[in-house]
């Protein structure tokens, strides 16, 4: 497999339906983590190895970038979803090729910042709200 650019590697969000993707502009940090919470049901038959089952996937994606105002709808659609709970329709691009994973997330968290002397940034992080879908491309 080829290294690639993280830059690849994008946010896109719909508010409404039908489904409209927008990407989030200013990206310049995003990353998806897929997590398995597993149960212990190791008994005596294992004969001192232990055994899990796989009980829960979680999927969190966090976003950091700088504010590309006035192209804000990617940005207003998240802080739209944080302020209202409501969820958010999302695709996450991992690669060139378009490998994606989409569904719906809540926005747990949301930030923006400024300094005196920088771009105004912003970030939050997403958590599944049901299952994911991938596709290949």
């Amino acid at each position: 497999m080829a290294k690639e650019s993280g830059v690849h590697v994008l946010l896109a969000v719909s508010e409404g339906s039908p489904i409209s993707y927008v990407t989030v502009a200013g990206q310049q940090n995003t990353e998806f983590v897929g997590e398995t919470e597993t149960d212990d049901v190791t008994d005596k038959s294992q004969q001192g190895w232990g055994a899990t089952l796989n009980v829960l996937r979680r999927a969190t994606v966090t976003c950091q970038g700088k504010a590309d105002w006035p192209d804000s709808s990617g940005l207003d659609a998240v802080r739209n979803a944080w302020q209202s709970g409501s969820d958010l329709q999302c695709r996450l691009t991992l690669n060139a090729a378009g490998a994606n994973y989409t569904g719906l997330f809540q926005v747990t968290a949301f930030n923006v910042s400024g300094t005196q002397s920088d771009a105004t940034e912003y970030g939050f992080t997403l958590a599944n709200n049901g299952s994911l879908v991938f596709s290949a491309s």
